[in-house]
């Protein structure tokens, strides 16, 4: 069912009640109005055709490609071989006799602390195959791997909109590997230096309201939701600016459960907090620094509530032990 602003409210305000009391943020008891049907979505539109990160670097060179080109969002889809951190899981399934021949048609890796997958070129334009073999990082051994087998179906289905960059609806076709610049920053015009174009999320400008910003971070840090229009667990034709809800559904009330783990309760809650209205002070760049991967700023904030969720409540204020976070889309 397409969610309308009005029955987006209802859910948003339903997943305040139900949240534990110890959790809700003090506004939480306060009625409020159902969300304004802001803005549009490119659902039923052509895909894009934006600027692509090669040509944005040739002139952010100085301030973007030595953060970025170690960003984690840039290495959600990455090159087989070419870091140092991913060096023991290709050693191991290289030699593995049962993923050994498979291993040689291996081009992409995505995932990092938890399990990392192995991806090959397809054949058709923008696809790629998932191996069923994985590497588990815990417990440094190659799992499912005497039955391993190559599916060329399940990136473009559940895999390609927080994998990739410029994703076609209809022929589940990526852009660009991996995150790209115009997957945060929008479809910027090549005269944006003469025109002074908004450009969303820019550092000296931030040309983004809070509820843009939640919906560009949102479109792959708000796990578990669906597109109303494909059916598939991420975004239909998003682009920087665009009302993710329109198309993007998530049953907030059980994200913001206690069953839910902390850092993506933490997410839902902060969208919650934002799409309401209930406080648009703090936004997901309030505490992040997307390029250089860091979240130092969150230190400075003054301890409160919703600091509990993921840090103990005394003097260390260190971050609590939690179970390791696993996608169940991406099984890792």
């Amino acid at each position: 069912m397409r969610m309308t602003p009005l029955t987006i409210a209802s859910t948003l305000i339903l997943a305040l009640a139900c949240a534990p009391s110890e959790r809700k943020p003090k506004s939480a008891a306060v009625a409020v109005d159902p969300i304004p049907a802001w803005g549009s979505n490119h659902v039923g539109k052509p895909l894009p055709t934006f600027v692509t990160g090669d040509e944005c670097l040739f002139c952010h060179r100085d301030e973007a490609l030595q953060s970025w080109s170690s960003d984690r969002h840039v290495l959600t889809m990455r090159d087989a071989g070419v870091h140092e951190s991913d060096r023991a899981a290709l050693d191991a399934i290289r030699s593995h006799g049962a993923t050994k021949e498979a291993a040689a048609n291996i081009a992409f890796l995505i995932g990092h602390d938890e399990r990392l997958r192995f991806l090959r070129r397809g054949k058709a334009y923008g696809s790629a195959g998932v191996l069923s073999a994985s590497w588990n990082a815990r417990k440094k051994k190659i799992d499912h791997a005497t039955d391993s087998s190559w599916d060329d179906a399940v990136f473009g289905e559940r895999c390609a909109g927080c994998h990739a960059a410029g994703v076609d609806s209809k022929t589940k076709a990526f852009t660009t590997p991996s995150l790209d610049c115009f997957s945060c920053h929008g479809n910027v015009s090549l005269d944006h230096t003469r025109q002074k174009a908004p450009i969303h999320l820019a550092v000296k400008k931030p040309h983004s309201s809070p509820r843009e910003e939640i919906s560009i971070c949102g479109q792959c840090h708000l796990r578990g939701g669906r597109s109303t229009s494909t059916g598939r667990p991420f975004t239909n034709h998003f682009v920087a600016g665009d009302n993710l809800l329109l198309d993007y559904e998530l049953d907030f009330a059980a994200a913001l459960s206690e069953s839910e783990h902390p850092f993506d309760r933490h997410i839902a809650e902060n969208a919650v907090d934002v799409l309401t209205g209930a406080n648009t002070e703090i936004t997901c760049l309030s505490c992040h620094r997307v390029h250089r991967s860091s979240t130092v700023r969150h230190r400075r904030l003054p301890f409160g509530e919703r600091c509990e969720t993921c840090h103990e409540n005394d003097e260390t204020k260190t971050v609590r032990s939690f179970p390791p976070r696993r996608s169940m889309t991406c099984d890792y």
